[in-house]
């Protein structure tokens, strides 16, 4: 029988997988009319739902092989054993069995939000469960049922089920369709981090999340143009910043990167998320960074009668607000609200320093493929020269490597000051 395979190289038991879920799950809690809870309970089934899926659509082989057991006095009987499949963790589909129910029930309390959609292989084992009798399946793979079987012929079938409809349905090209953007940005993301840190030995990494107004838009009660003004708004914002860093260099001469992300909640509507990079012997050497992110800064630019006893990225963030939302904005430092950034490094990290840099890759690739598992109906289709195509993610270009000497020259010609041999 010919099956479908997933999408791309990722292994159906990749534990960046796990963090993706996690990710998914904080989104879909802020996405749903009512809370999903508890939430690690929603994250960890739509996990073992998404690995499930992509085993069966990557092998061929059965949860059980079934046979008659003549060993016994009397009838023969019909008897299961797991089969193993050959992966980098080796597994068995029926690994996933005893959760089929759990699945099911937790990720249709968001498929039943007008707002939320599944990808596409979740969508297709949602869509064939309620409606196969491996819903009302119950009880031990060996036990019988009418007709001469036993539970496990149930699961074969429903296995067997998914992988027709999956090929019925052209289900990989529609996996990789769904999933080529979210990819495409991991792999950029990856190559821009790698530039960066090889043009920098350590980098100062921040973290803020800033809206263009103090007003939440309820996705609910909004009609979709009024979410797309939100989102311009949001957009034209972020393009003021990023072109007006330039005129502030006492903050910004030792920004290296950035990269930003357009997050959602069901309440309060579009938010942008930017982690900036910044050099961090640049920052040192100016006096912005005195001893971390969360010491108050001593400016040397400012008299000391006048310096504002605040953290560097209270500094940035006030720029950004005063300057991108003409005032009208807000800003969140999100290390310091870990309940929706759990685990994200901030602060120093060295080049030389695997782990911090590692984390960092992965926190940030969950923005960049955040729409994997899910994402709201309503989203902009992507696509070049569409007016009305609204990137949600986004990152900064690499400066071209040059010597200390041009990069001297660069930075006194910036601030005015002559270099002429003769003086």
């Amino acid at each position: 029988m010919k099956t479908s395979k997933p999408s791309g190289d990722t292994s159906p038991q990749d534990p960046s997988r796990t963090a993706l879920a996690r990710h998914t799950g904080l989104m879909v809690n802020r996405t749903v009319s009512h809370r999903i809870e508890p939430s690690i309970k929603y994250w960890r089934n739509l996990e073992r739902l998404d690995q499930f899926m992509r085993l069966v659509l990557a092998s061929r082989v059965q949860p059980y092989w079934i046979f008659v057991d003549g060993s016994r006095p009397g009838l023969p009987i019909r008897q299961a054993r797991p089969i193993p499949i050959d992966t980098p963790n080796p597994a068995s589909l029926a690994d996933y069995i005893d959760g089929f129910r759990a699945y099911a029930e937790y990720a249709d309390e968001g498929r039943r939000s007008p707002h939320l959609t599944y990808a596409p292989h979740i969508e297709l084992f949602l869509e064939l469960f309620f409606s196969h009798p491996v819903a009302g399946s119950r009880g031990h793979r060996n036990s019988s049922i009418p007709g001469g079987r036993i539970q496990a012929d149930v699961y074969n079938d429903f296995v067997d089920l998914l992988r027709r409809v999956a090929v019925n349905q052209k289900l990989s090209p529609a996996m990789h369709n769904w999933e080529a953007n979210g990819q495409g940005n991991r792999d950029k993301l990856d190559r821009y981090l790698a530039g960066l840190f090889v043009r920098s030995d350590s980098l100062t990494v921040m973290h803020l999340n800033v809206v263009h107004t103090t007003q939440d838009l309820n996705l609910e009660s909004t009609a979709w143009v009024e979410q797309e003004k939100f989102l311009r708004d949001l957009a034209t914002a972020r393009q003021i910043f990023l072109n007006r860093r330039g005129n502030h260099p006492a903050l910004f001469e030792h920004m290296r990167g950035y990269v930003w992300s357009i997050e959602t909640s069901l309440p309060e509507g579009f938010s942008l998320h930017l982690t900036l990079f910044f050099d961090t012997a640049g920052l040192v050497h100016t006096g912005n960074l005195n001893g971390g992110l969360d010491t108050p800064l001593v400016l040397g630019h400012i008299p000391a009668s006048q310096r504002p006893r605040v953290t560097f990225p209270q500094l940035v963030g006030a720029y950004i607000v005063r300057v991108a939302t003409k005032g009208k904005g807000r800003y969140r430092i999100c290390h310091q609200d870990p309940a929706h950034y759990p685990d994200w490094p901030y602060g120093i990290i060295e080049a030389n320093d695997p782990q911090p840099r590692n984390q960092l890759a992965e926190v940030l690739g969950l923005l960049a493929m955040k729409h994997e598992l899910a994402r709201l109906k309503n989203l902009p289709k992507g696509g070049r020269g569409k007016p009305r195509n609204l990137p949600f993610f986004g990152m900064g270009r690499l400066e071209a490597r040059r010597s200390n000497e041009r990069a001297r020259r660069s930075r006194a010609m910036r601030n005015g000051i002559s270099l002429d041999q003769n003086q």
